[in-house]
């Protein structure tokens, strides 16, 4: 999955292989339902299917000066979910893949899920997030 990850961020590249066009990547970014099913998610264009935007909310939004509207890792965020808990985010605009592979999604997913974007904030910005 991180190879993947960096062949968003490289546009379609891996080291000095061209895997796919940069048209061909930009067919996979997320796509709104409505591109491809009239009628079919209206009101959502934020969503679409396979790769997805993936900011999650802050988990402390409203609380010490952050504002309501903040995300982790950042606006630019993509990636895909999976029903076993799986983590795969991508932010080409801060060159971040964060891959976890998990088997099965535990009790405490939610909580370790927002720590560990927590932890990422703290270390991008050289400074611990309140």
């Amino acid at each position: 999955l991180a190879k993947i990850g960096q062949l968003i961020i490289n546009r379609g590249a891996y080291g000095e292989y061209r895997f796919m066009a940069e048209e061909t990547l930009a067919e996979l970014m997320p796509q709104p339902y409505e591109k491809h099913f009239p009628g079919l998610g209206e009101g959502r264009a934020d969503y679409g299917f396979g790769i997805r935007w993936a900011s999650r909310p802050h988990p402390r939004a409203r609380r010490d000066g952050i504002p309501e509207a903040a995300v982790l890792p950042g606006p630019s965020t993509l990636g895909h979910g999976s029903l076993s808990g799986t983590i795969f985010r991508v932010d080409p605009e801060l060159e971040l893949i964060v891959v976890v592979g998990r088997f099965r999604r535990g009790e405490a997913h939610g909580a370790f899920f927002d720590e560990l974007l927590l932890t990422i904030d703290d270390a991008l910005d050289g400074d611990p997030a309140p």
